[in-house]
Parts: structure tokens; C-alpha cells; sequence
């Protein structure tokens, strides 16, 4: 849970990036970085 906590810390500045980066996965940052830039959401 470290590593959620550190992504979390980083992105507390920006509440909207929050919201997604709990939703999605922390073991493929790479896929949904990219699903992110389309605008679609991975499930």
C-alpha cells in the first residue's frame, strides 16, 4: 500500500487525477496512463 499512498501524495495536487488513480490499477500505470490521453476509462 506504499506505493498507492506515494502515487496518491503526488497527485493530491491535482484532485482530478485523484479520483482515477485510486479507481484504476497500480500494476499497469503504462496502459492506463494511455487510456487516460484517449479519454477512455479501463476497467
Amino acid at each position: 500500500m506504499a506505493v498507492l499512498k506515494q502515487l496518491t501524495a503526488g497527485e493530491e495536487s491535482n484532485p482530478g487525477s485523484q479520483s482515477p488513480s485510486s479507481i484504476t490499477p497500480q500494476p499497469r500505470p503504462s496502459k492506463i496512463n494511455r487510456r487516460n490521453e484517449h479519454g477512455e476509462t479501463i476497467v
